[in-house]
């Protein structure tokens, strides 16, 4: 894929957990809501979230219930910074970001353009001690 085919907002289709045996985990739901934008100076930004999350008690989200702010943690994930295409992987050099653990972090996928989708895997990684990656398609907004 050269930059080009990349650049512009993509809509999220679907989000999910993949281990080597086939096991899939959707951590926002089988209906998740998000966008991944490229840009032609070499910037990303990207947003996912749980579809249909409660409103909070308060407008005031410095000061909502503790409780309330922790469904964040459990339900939006959102990171920008600059990217790079190296042959089909895109790294994703994050500045900003909902999970601190990402921030000064390369963030590496694998990518497949396929007519009017876009296709992002992570590389394999531990969760609950099972390999994993994240398989995630947009589609063209």
């Amino acid at each position: 894929m050269d930059k080009a085919s990349l650049v512009g907002t993509w809509k999220l289709l679907n989000f999910e957990l993949r281990s080597n045996d086939g096991e899939a985990i959707y951590p926002f739901g089988k209906e998740p809501i998000g966008y991944i934008i490229y840009t032609l100076n070499d910037y990303m930004s990207v947003a996912i979230m749980s579809a249909n999350r409660p409103e909070w008690s308060t407008n005031d989200f410095l000061g909502a219930p503790t409780d309330e702010r922790l469904e964040i943690a459990d339900n939006f994930i959102g990171y920008l910074g600059r990217y790079e295409i190296i042959n089909d992987m895109i790294n994703h050099y994050v500045e900003v970001s909902s999970f601190p653990n990402f921030i000064k972090v390369k963030q590496t996928r694998k990518y497949e353009h396929k007519d009017n989708q876009l296709i992002l895997t992570s590389p394999p990684h531990l969760r609950d001690g099972k390999e994993m990656h994240y398989h995630v398609i947009w589609e063209r907004a």
